[in-house]
């Protein structure tokens, strides 16, 4: 098995901000592939959407965008939804679109080319995890993308299909496992250049950061912490 330290962190970036464990004023978590399982943050009742919780809120607007889509992710002044159309053929499977947090309306849209999963942000950049097709077989991917322009900055490919990804300090940890070898892998977030990859007794479909761990579950029941 094939393994390295994971580096130590006591924050994470979600929604776009850093935050640190203990420290800030909400709570999260992360969860899931698809808006059946989303991304669920729970905030303090001062927040407003601590208020919006108790009361029935109004629509403010409605946007056209993906077939399927999936959970959603704040990134500087736009909210990137990928559209999760599974396979090749499909009209808008593999493309990101990102639109206006107060109004809707598209500011773009971007074909990665691949089948895309939640997203993970930091900074003004977007980390969309998937997989596409080569000519044998199917290969995990992350792509990072501009958040103002949706123009690609790196591609790397992974020895797994990912399950999703978040990021620590200046990596961009990311799990998975069923078409390849289960584990964790952590890239650069700022290039993509693999930093480690810990491989685990099952796939891994979640990530959690914790003070100075990470803590990977898999679904053979076991559960890691990296420091």
């Amino acid at each position: 098995m094939r393994s390295s330290r994971c580096p130590s962190t006591t924050g994470a970036f979600a929604g776009g901000s850093r935050t640190d464990s203990g420290t800030t004023p909400s709570r999260w978590l992360t969860a899931g592939r698809t808006s059946a399982n989303p991304v669920r943050v729970a905030l303090e009742s001062r927040s407003l959407l601590g208020e919006l919780t108790r009361d029935r809120p109004r629509v403010a607007w409605r946007s056209r965008g993906p077939s399927f889509g999936l959970a959603p992710v704040r990134v500087g002044d736009v909210v990137v939804v990928p559209d999760g159309s599974d396979g090749p053929h499909e009209i808008n499977s593999g493309r990101l679109y990102a639109f206006d947090p107060d109004t809707g309306e598209e500011r773009w849209q971007q074909k990665v080319e691949m089948n895309a999963l939640a997203p993970a942000a930091r900074g003004d950049t977007v980390f969309a995890p998937g997989f596409t097709y080569d000519d044998v077989r199917e290969v995990g991917v992350v792509r990072a993308l501009d958040a103002r322009t949706g123009s690609v900055r790196w591609s790397a490919r992974l020895p797994r299909w990912p399950s999703g990804a978040f990021g620590a300090g200046d990596s961009l940890l990311v799990g998975g496992g069923n078409r390849g070898t289960p584990g964790v892998t952590a890239l650069d977030a700022d290039s993509g250049a693999e930093r480690w990859t810990v491989e685990t007794d099952a796939d891994t479909d979640a990530l959690a950061p914790a003070g100075d761990n990470v803590f990977a579950g898999s679904r053979a029941g076991t559960v890691y912490a990296f420091r």
